[in-house]
């Protein structure tokens, strides 16, 4: 402080001044209008005095009897000073009103492009790790039980019965089903090579000629005598209908106007015109088909590893810079930038909806600021010796200033009183 001791300074030279010019008088070195003088300097070094007792018994305490209970006055009124600092930063400096008033004169949506332009990769950044911590929860218990549920609810809800029966009808048409015949006759050819299915159809045949020689004396006459002499050996019989069964089914594989394929054909476009006409008997069969798979289907654990899989797929996505993921996100939020850089009418819409958000905030914790201030105020925050020096940093020019005013001002007030006396005398 440049002018920490100016009115000490002050205060010494009046009262060294009266002291040297009352020794002087009465020891006759002077005489006359130095007693003028001498009474100016006495009413500086009064002034002075009075202006250090003022001053100072604002910050600590003077020992000096009967006086002393009114010093030390910002420490002994700290918590109506603090009360009153919080009542006018509130409700004067920070009331709602003002707060409005500042901000109607404010271009908010100016400010908050300044930002992201200048803190672009910051924000592209802090969207991708927002972005991580979202993704961290795709698959937890409770998402997947919703979804499942949601889902088993929404499927339930929907009735697709008209719109499977149109698609169905549409991919007969386009010969979508060609394929998948193929499919089904080349599989059954592949199953009938297994050597379980010609014991299987041997083992039927054997079971068929036994259920006939119950049936009469002379059918159990004709079926033995063809086993023991070999006519009926089941064995061979199963591999050859196994070996028609198959050249059945290469037909139909190769042939797509072969009676089977005809046959499946007319059974899946009745059905499919069925669900399209809104037929009762065939709808009530597939509400009952789509019911049971709803409730029988694990959802959940379906559900369960896509969401783990949609989450491993996404995380590997953020943590490369390069991923197209990433590329997507700076992409979008150039694009989001620019439009708002060209449309007057998008920043007139996010200006008035940033300060509305402000003033909302404002009115709503408004006394927030003025606990804030308490709080920053408390002895615990800020002690008694540190608010003094605080405040003595602050105004300490201007409280020494003052006293020196003091010492001068009642120089010249003694020095017109003296003057008025010796012209009265």
């Amino acid at each position: 402080m440049k002018t920490k001791h100016l009115g000490n300074l002050s205060l010494l030279a009046c009262a060294g001044c009266w002291i040297t010019t009352e020794t002087f008088l009465s020891a006759g070195f002077l005489h006359g209008n130095w007693r003028i003088i001498a009474n100016a300097f006495e009413a500086g070094t009064i002034g002075g005095l009075a202006d250090w007792f003022a001053v100072s018994a604002l910050f600590r305490e003077i020992p000096i009897p009967i006086v002393r209970r009114h010093t030390n006055i910002i420490v002994k009124n700290r918590h109506r000073i603090t009360d009153g600092i919080a009542d006018m930063v509130q409700n004067k400096w920070l009331s709602p009103a003002v707060v409005r008033e500042k901000l109607e004169k404010t271009r908010m949506i100016v400010l908050a492009m300044e930002v992201i332009e200048r803190e672009n990769e910051n924000l592209k950044e802090y969207v991708v790790t927002l972005l991580r911590k979202l993704v961290e929860g795709l698959d937890d218990e409770e998402i997947v039980v919703f979804l499942g549920e949601a889902i088993k609810g929404q499927l339930s809800d929907i009735d697709f019965a008209r719109s499977l029966g149109l698609w169905m009808h549409k991919a007969m048409d386009r010969g979508y089903h060609h394929d998948l015949w193929t499919l089904l006759f080349d599989c059954l050819q592949r199953a009938a090579q297994s050597s379980r299915i010609r014991e299987l159809v041997a083992r039927k045949l054997w079971e068929a000629a036994g259920e006939e020689k119950e049936k009469g004396l002379l059918k159990k006459m004709f079926i033995g005598a063809g086993e023991i002499t070999g006519g009926f050996n089941y064995q061979s019989a199963a591999e050859t209908l196994v070996a028609q069964y198959q050249e059945v089914l290469q037909e139909a594989k190769t042939d797509k106007d072969h009676l089977i394929r005809q046959k499946l054909d007319k059974v899946i476009i009745d059905f499919a015109r069925g669900l399209e006409e809104g037929s009762p008997e065939v709808t009530i069969e597939f509400n009952r088909f789509k019911e049971h798979f709803i409730q029988e289907a694990d959802l959940q654990k379906m559900i369960g590893r896509m969401m783990s899989d949609l989450k491993e797929t996404v995380t590997a996505q953020l943590d490369d810079a390069d991923s197209p993921f990433r590329t997507v996100i700076n992409k979008y939020l150039d694009i989001l930038l620019a439009t708002l850089k060209s449309d007057p009418q998008l920043q007139e819409k996010i200006d008035r909806a940033i300060k509305e958000a402000i003033i909302i905030f404002v009115e709503k914790n408004h006394a927030v600021i003025g606990d804030m201030v308490r709080t920053s105020l408390e002895p615990g925050r800020l002690s008694d010796g540190q608010m003094v020096a605080e405040i003595e940093e602050k105004v300490g020019d201007d409280l020494q200033f003052i006293r020196l005013n003091g010492a001068v001002v009642g120089w010249f007030i003694g020095l017109a009183l003296g003057t008025l006396k010796a012209l009265l005398e």
